[in-house]
């Protein structure tokens, strides 16, 4: 199954983050916002934001059990990320930007390849495959984002609100030390 906004159950593919696992740690969306999260182990792939799956569970994910003929959901939502994980039996998978002009991060934009067997129905095999593998180049990143990994770019965008933070505070000390005198 393919469809646009991921299922609210993605968020039992992921764990809340331990204090000192914060900095590699993803923020919900929604009402899982105030909570950050990593990836439990039986998820694989990149986890780069929280899942932006709707507010309220409608039983979706739940009637697809039901019916027992879902073998795996794919999203395309969240451009960050490009993670896999089963869950009651189901392949619940994102699949990370594939344009070349979308919002990033500086994520790598990519295709999922999915192969099914006729001779195996119950399995579902995925591949994630950058463009860059591919010799293919994103134009909406500049020289330096092309070049470095989606974990390097987060730490990157965190380390500039850090360093930003303290030569605020640095400015706001030195204004003060001279109205002072």
């Amino acid at each position: 199954m393919f469809q646009h906004i991921p299922v609210t159950e993605e968020y039992e593919l992921l764990r809340e983050a331990k204090l000192w696992e914060r900095p590699v740690a993803v923020r919900g969306h929604y009402r899982w916002g105030n909570k950050y999260y990593v990836a439990k182990e039986k998820m694989h792939g990149y986890l780069g934001e929280g899942p932006c799956a709707p507010y309220y569970n409608e039983g979706q994910f739940e009637s697809w059990k039901k019916t027992g003929n879902i073998k795996g959901a794919f999203f395309g939502h969240d451009h960050l990320n490009d993670f896999t994980g089963k869950l009651d039996g189901i392949i619940l998978g994102q699949n990370k930007t594939s344009g070349f002009n979308a919002y990033t991060d500086g994520c790598r934009s990519c295709v999922r390849l999915i192969t099914l067997d006729s001779s195996k129905p119950d399995e579902i095999f995925t591949k994630v495959i950058h463009f860059k593998d591919l010799g293919l180049k994103s134009s909406c990143l500049g020289p330096i984002m092309k070049r470095i990994t989606d974990r390097q770019s987060i730490n990157l965008h965190w380390a500039s609100y850090i360093t930003g933070g303290v030569l605020s505070l640095a400015a706001v000390g030195f204004a003060m030390k001279k109205l002072i005198k």
